[in-house]
C-alpha cells in the first residue's frame, strides 16, 4: 500500500524516472528543493524521510512552508550549512539578506507538486496533493515584472544624450562622439520604442 512507503522511498523513485531527461544542474536544483523541504518539514514536527509519508503533509503544513519561503534567502544550504531552514531565516532577517523572487518559491512549490503528481500517476498514490495550486504562477510572473526596476530619470538622460543620438563616430563605434545620428538603425530606435511603448525588446525586435 502506498500509504505506507515512506517519504524518502518516493523521492528515490521520482529522481530515477526523471533524471533520463534531466541534464546534472536541473537534477541537483530538483534534489535540493526536495531535500531542503524534507529538513524543513523535519524541523517542525521531528520526523525524518525515513519515516514520513506522503498524507502526512497537511494543506497546513503547505500553506506554512509557502509563507516560509518568504523569507529564504537564495543557496541558502549552501550560505548557512549549520543552520536549520527556520535558523536561517532568522540570520537572512538579521543581516538583511536578499529572499528568494517569486519564481524562485514558486519552483520549490511546483516541484513538491509533482512528485505528488508522480505518486498518484506512477505508484497509486490516492490521497491529497497539499502542493497543487499553491504557485500561483501567472499572479508570480505579473509581480515580477511590476516589481522590476524602471530607470531614473538621470539615466534616461545619460541614455538619450549619448553619442547614439547626439552624433557618433560610425554604427558600429557608437559609443563615440561623431557626426552620424543613424536613423535607419534598430540601435537607435529600440530604447525609444521602450522608452514610450513599454514594450520589451524582444517585442520590439519582431516589429516590421
Amino acid at each position: 500500500l502506498l500509504l505506507k512507503i515512506k517519504t524518502n522511498k518516493i523521492v528515490e523513485k521520482y529522481i530515477k524516472d526523471k533524471e533520463v531527461s534531466w541534464g546534472k544542474k536541473q537534477r541537483e536544483a530538483q534534489v535540493a528543493k526536495l531535500n531542503y523541504f524534507l529538513t524543513y518539514a523535519e524541523e517542525i514536527d521531528g520526523k525524518s524521510a525515513n519515516v514520513r509519508t506522503l498524507e502526512s503533509i497537511t494543506s497546513n503544513d503547505a500553506r506554512n512552508y509557502k509563507e516560509h519561503l518568504h523569507g529564504v534567502p537564495p543557496n541558502t544550504s549552501k550560505r548557512f550549512p549549520d543552520l536549520t531552514p527556520s535558523q536561517a531565516v532568522k540570520k537572512a532577517e538579521q543581516d538583511g539578506l536578499n529572499t528568494l523572487s517569486q519564481t524562485s518559491q514558486n519552483n520549490y512549490l511546483q516541484v513538491l507538486s509533482t512528485l505528488y503528481s508522480f505518486a498518484k500517476k506512477e505508484l497509486d498514490y490516492d490521497g491529497k496533493n497539499p502542493f497543487e495550486g499553491r504557485g500561483e504562477t501567472k499572479a508570480a510572473k505579473k509581480l515580477q515584472r511590476d516589481q522590476r526596476d524602471a530607470f531614473s530619470q538621470r539615466q534616461l538622460e545619460v541614455l538619450f544624450s549619448s553619442p547614439l543620438y547626439s552624433g557618433c563616430k560610425t554604427l558600429s563605434s557608437c559609443h563615440l562622439s561623431g557626426s552620424l545620428v543613424p536613423t535607419y538603425s534598430h540601435k537607435y530606435w529600440t530604447p525609444l520604442i521602450a522608452l514610450f511603448t513599454g514594450m520589451r525588446m524582444q517585442e520590439i525586435l519582431q516589429l516590421h
